[in-house]
């Protein structure tokens, strides 16, 4: 999981808003509840978070970084903890100044967490055992800039590069095995996110193009046990890129960013040109896509609900949602956050999709 492009989106997304009731989950209302998002922290001071995976119902992880001021050289990483009542930090060890931009995780003793330390010049990869934090080295690591991360299980992690210093030959992608670190070198620039199916099946989108120039391409990419394949998408001049990816069957997947396209098993569709961050296809074939809106120069978080149709939904508090996440037999969990007031200080937000 991963968003490598939340700075760039953020000001695309924020030109879209839309405001609709969000219709109600049918089985929930059948079994006596109701589903519906709920803001569960909204916090100023708090990280801005960019990514989220949950384990279980009671065990999820969310990372971000927390900062005071404009300048990237003031964040410092930070990880929190769902233990099914509240959320707290989950101390990292990790002193320097950086940021984290993606988590995922195969279970509650394989966690990994992924970004950027010394302000974009060195990965920062830290791993969870069930105990505590450890760094990981990897290869190429004092100039790889990374964005996104797969875990299919303890020997069998993908990581992927991120779009910020397009000259070098880092490469694409990072392999760990359980015993050693493979480079794999694609034809793409930047990767911003993973979905899995199996070890045999994973879904990469990014881009490709000079991040400072005004042409960037998406970029879709499938493994299928041996080789990382392109798969054609639908792309328009300009800045055209996709952030996020989700995916149920392999052959239903979805995919967001400057639009939402959708995977049938033989093609990519572009299915709505609204600008989204992240999507999660939940159970009964539905698909809650995340980002903001701005309205009289606010800026609120936004949820686009598909069930056959488009609805859209905005949520109390401030802010953009960045990443959104399957809850194991329980819903969804979003986050994001924002920089607010003159010192541009981070606040946190959470956002629960659950059945009450």
């Amino acid at each position: 999981m991963g968003r490598p492009l939340l700075a760039l989106l953020g000001a695309v997304v924020a030109v879209a808003w839309a405001a609709a009731a969000l219709a109600a989950s049918g089985a929930g209302e059948s079994s006596g509840c109701r589903w519906a998002w709920r803001v569960e922290q909204d916090r100023l001071h708090g990280p801005e978070l960019a990514d989220v995976v949950a384990v279980s119902a009671s065990e999820a992880w969310a990372v971000g970084w927390t900062a005071s001021g404009s300048s990237e050289a003031n964040s410092r990483p930070a990880i929190l903890r769902w233990d099914g009542r509240r959320w707290a930090a989950s101390p990292t060890g990790f002193a320097d100044y950086g940021q984290l931009y993606a988590v995922d995780a195969s279970g509650p003793d394989n966690v990994w967490a992924i970004g950027s330390s010394g302000g974009r010049e060195t990965a920062l990869v830290l791993h969870w055992d069930g105990r505590k934090w450890t760094r990981v080295s990897v290869p190429d690591g004092d100039t790889l800039e990374l964005a996104a991360v797969a875990v299919v299980s303890a020997d069998d992690v993908w990581l992927g590069r991120q779009n910020f210093r397009f000259e070098d030959e880092a490469p694409t992608f990072q392999h760990w095995d359980g015993r050693r670190w493979t480079s794999w070198h694609e034809d793409v620039v930047g990767v911003s996110d993973f979905a899995v199916l199996s070890a045999t099946d994973i879904w990469a989108v990014g881009e490709r193009g000079a991040i400072s120039s005004s042409e960037i391409d998406p970029v879709v990419l499938r493994w299928e046990g041996s080789r990382w394949t392109e798969v054609p998408t639908p792309h328009r001049s300009g800045y055209d890129t996709l952030s996020a990816i989700d995916a149920r069957t392999s052959s239903d997947a979805w995919a967001v960013g400057t639009r939402i396209q959708r995977w049938d098993g033989s093609r990519w569709r572009v299915q709505a040109m609204t600008p989204r961050t992240s999507i999660a296809v939940a159970d009964r074939g539905r698909v809650h896509a995340v980002g903001s809106g701005s309205k009289n120069g606010i800026v609120r978080p936004l949820v686009s609900e598909w069930d056959g149709r488009w609805s859209t939904t905005t949520l109390p508090g401030r802010g953009s949602l960045a990443s959104i996440a399957r809850v194991p037999g329980n819903g969804l969990l979003a986050v994001g956050g924002t920089r607010t007031g003159p010192h541009a200080v981070t606040n946190t937000l959470i956002a629960r999709f659950s059945c009450r």
